[in-house]
């Protein structure tokens, strides 16, 4: 008779954990009949990892079961990992991210017998106190002076373009531009003149990733994890209207500079037009630690 399966189970049926938690759990071993077994030995590994380099966070093993013979049925073994001796969370970016795993390795009895091994994801998020600004909108305006889209500047078509915008001006309000990891952006807009008819108004949100390349010169990945459309159509002139957008979890974690690594992220207000490109206003937010409270200041 030998060994039929390996496998993990954790405290937590999500596995997500909070930094500064333990990781427990217990290593299932399932037999068909009475076998002889290796050592059980559990790994957690945390790793952030961009295009060309990898830095291990954390690196801690575990001895579960020494060699012994094992009963038919399943076995079970429990573990547990003191908290991650870090304050990274776990990410997943375009160019860069942050992964925990466990890993568990069921060893050979003998030179004949066969080693099994098994793992899985574990999410750690980070925890403590948001100290969420909310008390300090920050107010935008989006006007003529201010709009020159790449694309019509490297066509010679920016004169057309600004001929039939006519007046353009679009005024706003952001709640806040200092979030918790799990919180909602808001704020509301008005578009008070546009020469041209509008096509839609979104909102994106915007991971901006620094890290070296394998010669060592730092790079700079910009992409959209999430747009949300606040518009559809050409919106009344002099409405209010609102904005909302729910920071993805997987895609989102507190602002990090960690030399010479930084993930930062910005919401960019996007106008497009029926018949030229879209032109967009940046805000440059800081994600903070997120909680199940937050701290009115």
């Amino acid at each position: 008779m030998s060994v039929a399966g390996l496998a993990l189970e954790l405290s937590h049926s999500s596995h997500t954990y909070d930094l500064g938690e333990p990781i427990a759990g217990q290593v299932l071993i399932e037999c068909n009949g009475q076998a002889s077994c290796g050592d059980v030995k559990v790994t957690l590994t945390g790793t952030l990892s961009c295009r060309s380099k990898s830095v291990p966070l954390v690196q801690q093993e575990m001895p579960v079961s020494k060699p012994s013979s094992l009963p038919h049925g399943v076995s079970r073994f429990s573990f547990q990992f003191p908290a991650p001796g870090t304050d990274v969370q776990s990410y997943e970016g375009q160019a860069i991210t942050v992964k925990y795993q466990l890993s568990c390795e069921l060893g050979k009895y003998n030179l004949f017998g066969r080693t099994w091994t098994t793992q899985c994801d574990v999410w750690v998020r980070s925890t403590g106190m948001c100290r969420r600004h909310l008390n300090m909108p920050v107010s935008f305006r989006m006007d003529g002076n201010a709009l020159r889209p790449k694309q019509l500047v490297a066509t010679g078509l920016f004169e057309d373009f600004m001929r039939n915008l006519g007046e353009f001006d679009v005024m706003g309000v952001l709640d806040t531009v200092e979030l918790c990891a799990a919180s909602r952006f808001q704020g509301s807009l008005c578009v008070r003149r546009c020469g041209l008819p509008i096509r839609s108004i979104e909102l994106q949100f915007i991971q901006l990733e620094l890290f070296p390349d394998h010669n060592g010169t730092i790079v700079q990945s910009c992409s959209c994890a999430l747009a949300n459309e606040v518009v559809h159509g050409d919106p009344c002139r002099g409405m209010q209207i609102g904005m909302e957008m729910q920071l993805p979890t997987i895609r989102c974690c507190p602002t990090l500079r960690q030399d010479p690594f930084s993930i930062e992220f910005e919401i960019h207000l996007v106008v497009y037009f029926k018949d030229f490109p879209a032109v967009y206003e940046k805000f440059p937010i800081t994600v903070q630690q997120h909680s199940t409270h937050c701290v009115r200041m």
